[in-house]
This record gives C-alpha cells, sequence and structure tokens, in this order.
C-alpha cells in the first residue's frame, strides 16, 4: 500500500526500514531459540498502512513474544491442535518423553502452560522480542525515516 505518492522517499526509506527489521527479528528468533519449528520467522513480514509499518506474523508470536498469561478458568482440557502444536515443536527441540507418550507429555507441558504460563527463561512473562529488536535499530530507524522525508521536502523546495 503507498503511502503518499508526493513522499516517494519516505515510502522507499519505510520499506527499507520494515525489511530490515523483519531480518532483525528473524536472527534475534535464532539468537533467543524461540522459533524451533522455522513457522514464526517464516510468517514475519510488514506492511505499509497509512505511513506507518505494521509488523505481521502467526498468532504464536504474540504469545512468544508477550507470553501468556496462566489461565484462570480451572479447566485442564487443551485444544487437539494445541497439542499438535506442542508435539511438533517438542519433535523440532529434540525432546523426549522419559516415559509415557509424545501425547501425554504435550498434556503435561500444556497444563503447565496453562498454570504458568510459557518460556521459563524470560520468566514466563514473553521474550520482549519486538520491542528489544526495535530499541536494537531506534538509532537507525529514526535516521533512515528523517533522510527519507528530508530529500521529499528539499525535492519539493526545489520545485517552488
Amino acid at each position: 500500500m503507498a503511502v503518499n505518492n508526493n513522499l516517494p522517499n519516505l515510502e522507499k526509506a519505510l520499506h527499507m526500514v520494515g525489511s530490515y527489521y523483519v531480518e532483525e527479528a528473524k536472527t534475534q528468533l535464532k539468537i533467543d531459540g524461540t522459533d524451533a519449528t522455522g513457522r514464526l520467522s517464516k510468517s514475519i513480514g510488514y506492511r505499509l498502512i497509512d505511513g506507518s509499518i505494521d509488523i505481521v506474523n502467526t498468532i504464536h508470536g504474540k504469545a512468544i513474544d508477550e507470553g501468556s498469561n496462566p489461565s484462570s478458568m480451572g479447566s485442564d482440557k487443551v485444544s487437539a491442535s494445541y497439542i499438535s502444536n506442542i508435539m511438533e515443536w517438542a519433535s523440532a527441540k529434540g525432546i523426549r518423553p522419559r516415559s509415557g507418550s509424545m501425547r501425554k507429555m504435550a498434556n503435561a507441558i500444556a497444563r503447565s502452560i496453562k498454570k504458568r504460563g510459557i518460556i521459563k527463561r524470560f520468566n514466563y512473562s514473553g521474550s520482549n522480542i519486538f520491542d528489544r529488536v526495535y530499541k536494537k535499530l531506534e538509532e537507525r530507524i529514526g535516521v533512515d525515516i528523517a533522510a527519507g522525508y528530508a530529500q521529499d521536502i528539499k525535492n519539493k523546495l526545489n520545485k517552488l
């Protein structure tokens, strides 16, 4: 989606920022070890909406970024797709049950997530990946966007 036909350099800068932000987020996922299956990394992208960069990803990206709150519902029931996703994650991580089946292990992990939250090493509160990536790139983002906008203003003034 075009930002503004009158600001081509700003639009170009926003696309550039979106592109390197996405690449840095994918790199950080690998560093953090929070993309076992690769599905989240493949899903991360961006789009320009009304002059803003919107970072898009799969729904479980929000859980990894923000964490998941312990369930207050008290039910130990979880969906079959949730169990399947946990089994896929466990296989990708090389996690195997000491005894019993993968499904029983996945059920136990799901109950633990419902009780405590997700990602123990981040204190069950999420990795804050998108905020951390932004803070890492914040100065560069500001410089690039300002340069694009300044070039558009300069071009407009030269036409007067």
